[in-house]
């Protein structure tokens, strides 16, 4: 796995529309997902570029290639505390989209992503943090 500049998206993820999902029924089938919602926010004034920009040129890398897996660490922070912490050590893209509204100018995305099949047991589910 190669590395490569992560993306930071604090202030745009607005839900998780799933977490890990694991099939007890069909272990063969056994899987760790995550579905994120987010806004598109448009660099401005010398920050630094849109990293939702990053998700969509990851999301472009062919399965073929190794540098299709990344690590991906999702925090969910509420009251500036970190109460959910869920960690993909060899994530790829199962889908990414993008959506504009013609009258907000403000895009929305849509990430899926899925742990390696032979590397579920990497992923981890933290939280229940101390207040």
């Amino acid at each position: 796995m190669q590395n490569f500049t992560s993306a930071l998206l604090t202030g745009c993820v607005t839900a998780i529309l799933q977490m890990i999902k694991t099939s007890l029924q069909l272990m063969e089938k056994r899987s760790g997902t995550l579905k994120v919602r987010g806004k598109i926010l448009t660099a401005t004034d010398g920050d630094n570029s849109d990293d939702t920009m990053k998700l969509g040129l990851w999301s472009l890398v062919p399965a073929e290639k190794a540098d299709c897996y990344r690590k991906v660490t999702l925090e969910v922070v509420s009251a500036d505390q970190v109460v959910r912490k869920i960690h993909f050590p060899n994530a790829f893209v199962v889908d990414y989209t993008e959506r504009y509204g013609d009258t907000e100018g403000i895009g929305e995305f849509f990430l899926f992503v899925k742990q390696k099949k032979d590397k579920t047991d990497l992923a981890k589910i933290e939280g229940g943090y101390a207040v």
